[in-house]
């Protein structure tokens, strides 16, 4: 198509586009051009349009003589003489215009461009140079930082863990006293105040022996907060039951075991707000204050691709840690942001307790995990793709001690069922143990293993506890607790029972309480030892 060569022409773009050019180069493809004006004004001294983008095409002028294009013959000239670019007149350079960088920008449609090609290509993506080139995935442990570490996080044994009462680790030979028989008195000189109060509701049916019982630890107990009186005197700074809250100057009065007891009973009789109600607001605001120790809302969320959190709860049959610990499990799983395992000082087929068998088998049903020993306890953790971060301590609490289990199974059960009791709570606390620096562990109301009266220990191992929930006041305990060398023990959250504030005006002794200004608008403080 030479005798195109020098045509003046204007064509139509199909997107509405004029140019107007002379013709330097012209093949089935397209089009190249000089001496180019655009519709918008813009210059250039070359363009090239594509056959597939012209709509119309109109002569404007004839070429006079057939010539080669000017381009073409400096070419040749060039060749022919062997001379370089460098040998042009810089002059006639210099009096030529400058490149239209933008308005050759503005013609370039990429958009339009990229789609054709993509059209037009049809190579496979695995056959493509690019990906015989990529490097194979290391296998040594390095990872991308757009890569898993654990590809499906989340795809682990979870589900798979049944909380049937019988596995394979279970002690069938354990056997359990029955705590309906008349003869049971679980009281002991660690002074389960939960049966005392009880005790001395019986009236005039008790008999002799339950009288007796009575009495003494009466005795004990004021024989107790006599030497406690002595021991703190003014000079003695334990004297000073006060912890301070955190980030703030006010502080907050320390409670003993009977106090605690004197506040819920007052609650039930005189204000109406029972066990089971004191029991779910510190269910809720427990699980609040666990899920803030987690990472709250920034962590729990359905969209993270990381497996949950795991929290373990070590927990018995008492009444009130028992029971407590179940709600708080309860209300920690039901969202299914965080996984919780339960493991009791007992089987959890042989429990006893009313109270605490309601919230177990709520626990399950909201899909909570129970397990029956330590050893099985192991095993599934070593199943799942989340490591322990919490572990709850509920074996004791503020109301017995674990010298209970072991002495009231001793009292009716053989020597080895006996000595299997108090081994099993030993494995749970050793395995709480090994955790150290690990993981946080928080204990209901006191450590597992001290006494809550005198905060001296009285049991064959201590739970390190690196903080305490508290059930509405911290026990003044701790204090000794923490001097007593449980270094570890740095934090203390008091949870909101929902006790109305005219309850300590009903008792001198609980008096101290009411001028304190603790769960305005949270459910929980934070103190500091």
């Amino acid at each position: 198509m030479s005798q195109f060569f020098g045509f003046g022409i204007r064509v139509e773009l199909k997107d509405g586009k004029l140019i107007e050019g002379k013709i330097a180069k012209a093949t089935s493809k397209g089009l190249t051009l000089n001496e180019v004006k655009f519709g918008d004004g813009g210059t250039s001294q070359a363009f090239k349009v594509r056959a597939s983008r012209l709509k119309d095409l109109k002569v404007l002028s004839v070429a006079t003589s057939k010539k080669e294009p000017k381009e073409q013959k400096l070419t040749q000239r060039s060749h022919s003489e062997g001379k370089d670019w460098q040998d042009d007149d810089v002059s006639k350079l210099k009096e030529q215009e400058d490149f239209d960088f933008q308005g050759n920008l503005r013609m370039f449609n990429k958009k339009d461009v990229f789609a054709e090609l993509k059209q037009k290509d049809d190579v496979a993506p695995e056959d493509r140079l690019v990906s015989h080139n990529k490097k194979a995935k290391e296998t040594n442990g390095r990872y991308q930082n757009d890569e898993m570490v654990i590809p499906n996080a989340k795809d682990d044994a979870w589900n798979a863990i049944s909380s049937d009462d019988d596995d394979e680790y279970d002690d069938d030979d354990e056997e359990y006293y029955d705590v309906d028989n008349g003869t049971y008195l679980p009281v002991t000189k660690s002074i389960n105040i939960t049966h005392l109060l009880h005790s001395a509701k019986g009236g005039t049916d008790k008999d002799s022996q339950q009288g007796q019982v009575v009495a003494q630890l009466e005795k004990m107990i004021k024989g107790q907060t006599r030497a406690r009186s002595i021991s703190a005197g003014p000079g003695n700074p334990a004297s000073t039951a006060l912890l301070k809250i955190k980030d703030s100057d006010q502080t907050v009065p320390m409670a003993t075991p009977v106090q605690l007891m004197e506040i819920e009973r007052v609650n039930s009789e005189q204000f109406g707000v029972t066990s089971d109600i004191m029991l779910e607001n510190f269910a809720t605001n427990a699980s609040f204050f666990l899920k803030h120790k987690l990472g709250g809302r920034t962590r729990l969320r359905r969209d993270n691709h990381n497996p949950e959190p795991l929290v373990v709860i070590l927990t018995s049959d008492s009444n009130r840690s028992g029971a407590r610990s179940m709600a708080l499990g309860r209300h920690l799983c039901q969202s299914g942001h965080i996984r919780v395992i339960a493991l009791f000082t007992c089987s959890a087929g042989d429990l006893q307790d009313s109270q605490v068998k309601e919230q177990y088998e709520r626990f399950r049903k909201c899909g909570g995990k129970v397990v029956n020993s330590v050893g099985a306890l192991k095993s599934t953790v070593d199943k799942l793709n989340s490591p322990v971060e919490i572990v709850i301590d509920a074996m004791q609490g503020f109301d017995c001690s674990l010298t209970d289990l072991d002495e009231s199974s001793s009292a009716t059960q053989d020597y080895d069922t006996s000595t299997s009791m108090e081994a099993r709570a030993l494995d749970m606390i050793n395995w709480c143990n090994l955790l150290q620096g690990q993981v946080q562990v928080w204990s209901l109301d006191i450590p597992s293993g001290y006494d809550s009266g005198t905060g001296l220990a009285n049991f064959g191992a201590m739970v390190s506890a690196t903080g305490v929930i508290s059930s509405g006041w911290p026990l003044a305990a701790l204090k000794t607790v923490k001097q007593g060398g449980s270094y570890r023990l740095q934090e203390c959250a008091a949870i909101d029972m929902g006790t109305p504030h005219c309850v300590y005006s009903q008792r001198t002794s609980l008096r101290k309480f009411q001028s304190r200004d603790l769960f305005i608008t949270e459910g929980f403080i934070t103190l500091e030892f």
